[in-house]
């Protein structure tokens, strides 16, 4: 974390918003960026592989959309909507 976001970084807040995600994974698109972390962002996903659409561009690894594919295919349920997502994201991963 860079000095800047430090200064700015209340951790207090933060666990507000690691439990809100944990709770649900679609809270995510209400965390303010400043707040968004790796760990957050995989919390959201691992409860709510729908939370994939509100993850920022730099915590789309692909190792964040493995993991929501095998969690979606552990469910047994693949929608259109997810699958549509996790390929908008490949596209724009290298721009």
């Amino acid at each position: 974390m860079n000095f800047i976001k430090k200064l700015f970084f209340n951790e207090k807040k933060y666990q507000e918003y690691l439990e809100i995600v944990k709770i649900d994974g679609l809270e995510l698109r209400h965390v303010p960026r400043k707040y968004m972390t790796e760990e957050l962002v995989k919390i959201a996903v691992i409860q709510n592989v729908f939370a994939l659409a509100y993850v920022p561009s730099e915590y789309r690894t692909e190792e964040l959309i493995f993991m929501a594919q095998q969690i979606d295919l552990y469910t047994g349920d693949i929608p259109t909507e997810l699958t549509t997502q996790i390929f908008r994201i490949y596209r724009t991963m290298g721009e």
